[in-house]
């Protein structure tokens, strides 16, 4: 049951992480497409949200899975990636601007993306290699 939690949760997390990276690198792409259009909406409400769709998945799947495989390079890229997330939304949107939120950010949800890529592949090779109480 647990592996089937670690999978989904992995999953999800690689898909949200996917998502908010198209989040922020769409409109900054559309904006060079059409040059035109100078108004893109922007809802900082929208980043909360998404740190904490981020956040869950990497929670639940990360941490399982870590208590499985005791791979601690799945909680140090999915730690890096949530600090970059956070610090991008709570301090340097504020401070800088959207293009520097959409770096910082696009960084954190690559640092995410490999945590869940690690914890899939330490949980497969767990898998592979028959250990007892191992995801």
């Amino acid at each position: 049951m647990i592996k089937r939690v670690i999978g989904v949760a992995d999953y999800a997390g690689m898909t949200a992480a996917a998502l908010c990276l198209l989040h922020c690198l769409g409109p900054p792409l559309l904006l060079a497409a059409f040059p035109l259009v100078d108004w893109f909406p922007h809802d900082d409400g929208l980043h909360a949200w998404l740190l904490i769709l981020v956040a869950l998945p990497a929670l639940v799947a990360l941490v399982a899975g870590f208590r499985q495989h005791r791979r601690s390079l799945v909680l140090a890229l999915g730690a890096c990636g949530f600090a970059c997330c956070c610090a991008a939304v709570l301090l340097v949107g504020p401070l800088y601007g959207h293009g520097a939120e959409a770096i910082l950010t696009s960084l954190g949800g690559l640092f995410i993306f490999a945590a869940h890529l690690k914890n899939r592949s330490f949980c497969v090779s767990c898998a592979i290699a028959k250990k007892p109480a191992c995801c």
